[in-house]
This record gives structure tokens, sequence and C-alpha cells, in this order.
């Protein structure tokens, strides 16, 4: 790892930046390639990398992708780096429907909030989508909504 670290900085001042990322990456030195990442707009590098650092490089990195208006990769990345509510608002602002799903069936039904289990479900529901909805009302443990939902809506 030291050595892939030299080469990485080599790499870096010589402007070589790919080279410099791939070094970075075996080197485990993952903070350092974000930062080269997102210096230079390689946002699917900058995903890859953040997704194998620490949580707080993963917030930072779905800051950024949110400051880009990439609400995807950003709502992804705050739920992986622990911000779970902020993803989901994420998901509310921009009507991301497949990945508030994603995010909330990441979730441990055990540990989760049911308020965010319904709070999901009444999002799904005013956007006519039912089948996610009831998904939602059965994690949130609403089963009789969850039921008379199935049967209103021929889910």
């Amino acid at each position: 790892p030291a050595a892939a670290f030299h080469l990485a900085r080599q790499y870096e001042s010589l402007g070589r930046i790919s080279e410099a990322i791939k070094f970075y990456t075996q080197a485990r030195r993952y903070s350092h390639g974000v930062r080269l990442a997102k210096t230079h707009g390689l946002d699917g590098d900058l995903v890859n990398l953040a997704l194998k650092s620490t949580p707080g490089v993963m917030v930072d990195a779905a800051d950024y992708l949110h400051e880009k208006g990439e609400h995807e990769r950003a709502a992804m990345l705050y739920m992986k780096g622990g911000k779970v509510s902020k993803a989901v608002e994420m998901c509310f602002a921009a009507q991301l429907f497949d990945v508030l799903q994603h995010i909330a069936d990441d979730l441990d039904s055990s540990s989760a909030d049911p308020v965010l289990y319904a709070r999901c479900a009444e999002f799904f529901m005013q956007h006519r989508h039912f089948d996610k909805a009831v998904k939602m009302l059965i994690a949130a443990s609403q089963y009789m909504k969850a039921l008379e939902m199935c049967v209103d809506h021929d889910v």
C-alpha cells in the first residue's frame, strides 16, 4: 500500500489523474481518490471510491453530488453514509420512487422507525404507487391499512 500511495502522489503531481486514482485505490486511500474525482468531475469514480470509504467521506461526496443535481447517486450515498432521513427527504423532493423503495428495502425493519415507513407509504400513495405503499405499510406494522389498499387498488 505504501508504494501504491507514493505512485499515486507522483501521478497526481504529473496531472495523470486516472492513474493517480487507480493507485490511491490500490493503497486504500479512498479519500484522496474522492478528492481528485471531485476536483476533476469524475463522478463515476467518485461514487465507487466513496462507497469504499468512511461514512463521512460518503456524506461529503453525497453533498457534492446533491449540489450538482445528481439526486439518485446522492441519495444512495447519504443512505450508505448513515444519513437515512436526508436520503429519504431527497427522494421525496426529487420524486425518486425506485431509489426510495431501494432505501426502504435496505433498512433493518426491526430497528427502523415505523414513522419513516409510514411517511414513505404516504408518499407512494400520493403518487399512486400503491404496490410500493403496501410494502411500506406492512413494514410500519399497519397491516389493516395495507390490506385495505390491496383490496381498493387491486395490488
